[in-house]
């Protein structure tokens, strides 16, 4: 499972930053019914719990946080315009790839708990339910914020979109804040092609 983001290029006037309770006061938290056999990962109550542990300034133009019925392939999470979609996951909380899902994700996942097994040409991904839960929380939503940080507030200089997103995840998980311009490690192959046609594109 992965996470993605759809590049837009609108611009966004910036209200001055109050309490973080306050902004998210402001957003609208949708719950999709479930079809059978699948789960959200995490609870509204958890996703406010952690956007409250945030800076004000770093919600600021969000605008929604969904929890979907979609089901994604290879996707954990999406943000699109002030939106963060958080996509459901089977209730079993195992997941298949056709191919080689990239080192740098079988080790982020591992260190969040996942369990992997290579059977022919499959990969699976093992799951408990709350270790699941965490990296969603944890690791997933900073993530799609760091994709918000990018859009809104125009915080990149000149990295790719992966890049910084999982950058912005990784200092807000040390409680370091907002990246300056000190890199992280990039990941795996999602980066590497996102970046790749970022570049293509200018």
């Amino acid at each position: 499972m992965k996470k993605t983001h759809l590049r837009t290029r609108n611009h966004h006037e910036q209200p001055a930053p109050g309490e973080p309770a306050e902004v998210i006061a402001s957003m609208r938290f949708l719950v999709d019914r479930l079809p059978r056999g699948y789960v959200h990962p995490c609870t509204i109550a958890q996703v406010k719990q952690k956007l409250a542990a945030l800076p004000a300034e770093d919600l600021l133009g969000i605008r929604r946080i969904r929890l979907s019925a979609a089901k994604m392939e290879m996707v954990d999470a999406m943000y699109h315009e002030g939106t963060i979609t958080i996509y459901a996951v089977p209730e079993s909380f195992k997941f298949s790839y056709p191919c080689h899902p990239g080192d740098s994700f079988i080790s982020e996942s591992t260190r969040w708990g996942a369990r992997w097994q290579r059977l022919g040409g499959e990969w699976y991904c093992y799951w408990d339910k709350e270790r699941y839960g965490r990296y969603i929380l944890d690791h997933v939503l900073l993530h799609e914020i760091g994709h918000h940080q990018d859009d809104f507030h125009r915080r990149r200089t000149g990295e790719g979109i992966e890049k910084f997103a999982e950058r912005y995840a990784l200092q807000a998980e040390a409680g370091r804040g907002t990246p300056g311009r000190q890199g992280s490690p990039r990941r795996g192959r999602e980066s590497e092609q996102a970046d790749k046609a970022e570049r293509t594109s200018r």
